[in-house]
């Protein structure tokens, strides 16, 4: 055999050993795939329609929970900083009050408490609390607080004018007495004149109650403060209160203090630390 044609040959049979490689390669390739039941499931994962619409929504859903974290962020803080602010206005209040007894009045007094605590209120609900801003301290919003939704919103009645100045600790801590045996309308008129000031009884709601005005004070107090007297007072008929009114110190019976918002002496006495 000559050289040309052994190389002849080779050829041929490399040849024919490439075509049928090819051939067994293509017959492969038409051969179905068999993937896992993993595989499957990793592909319905990321694209299956319902996932991807499901995917959508959450990314939705957070970027409004986003939006809503950084809207009561600013709220917080903006309530936080004012309650701060608010907070030095009243200490600032009682340091000139106790510098100069009655440089600033009750009345003011009264409002800047009011406002601090409509703000302590705020801070509560907006950290997730169960109270919302309403009635001088508590704002109710019918929709979403649970406890209150059901009560009606009773506004505090601080007293005002000319008369309402001399709400004051000083005031209230004037030493004072009590006679025993004395009837109620009869202690006030001896407090009216010993504090040259207006201390009424409420005769006619106490008498629609079932309450004597003519029953008597079974206790003798000398020299004791004043707010401690109108406690004394208030520890013998537990129906009874005293509130602080435009015009005076009104002694009537407490539900009715209540329902109509009356601020009480003891909610006075305990918000000045006189007791």
């Amino acid at each position: 055999m000559t050289p040309n044609f052994k190389n002849a040959v080779r050829f041929v049979a490399i040849a024919t050993f490439c075509v049928a490689a090819v051939f067994v390669d293509a017959a492969r390739s038409a051969e179905p795939q068999k993937d896992t039941l993993e595989q499957v499931l990793a592909a319905a994962m990321e694209k299956n329609p319902e996932i991807v619409t499901a995917k959508a929504k959450v990314a939705m859903a957070e970027a409004e929970l986003n939006a809503a974290r950084l809207n009561v962020a600013k709220e917080i803080a903006s309530c936080w900083n004012a309650r701060e602010l608010q907070r030095d206005v009243l200490q600032t209040n009682k340091g000139e009050n106790e510098k100069k007894p009655g440089t600033v009045s009750a009345l003011v007094l009264q409002e800047n408490l009011a406002k601090l605590r409509q703000l302590d209120t705020g801070l509560s609900y907006l950290a997730g609390g169960s109270e919302m801003p309403g009635v001088a301290s508590k704002e109710v919003s019918p929709q979403a607080v649970a406890p209150l939704a059901s009560q009606p919103s009773i506004a505090i009645q601080y007293p005002k004018g000319t008369l309402a100045q001399r709400y004051t600790g000083k005031f209230f801590l004037e030493s004072t007495d009590v006679a025993s045996n004395e009837p109620l309308e009869k202690t006030l008129e001896n407090l009216a004149k010993a504090h040259k000031f207006g201390f009424y009884l409420d005769k006619r709601i106490l008498a629609e109650n079932g309450i004597d005005p003519e029953a008597s004070v079974s206790l003798s107090l000398k020299g004791v403060p004043l707010i401690a007297a109108l406690e004394a007072i208030e520890d013998q008929f537990p129906d009874l209160q005293f509130v602080l009114r435009d015009y005076g110190i009104l002694l009537t019976l407490k539900k009715h203090a209540t329902a109509h918002g009356y601020y009480s002496v003891q909610a006075y006495a305990n918000e000045q630390g006189l007791q």
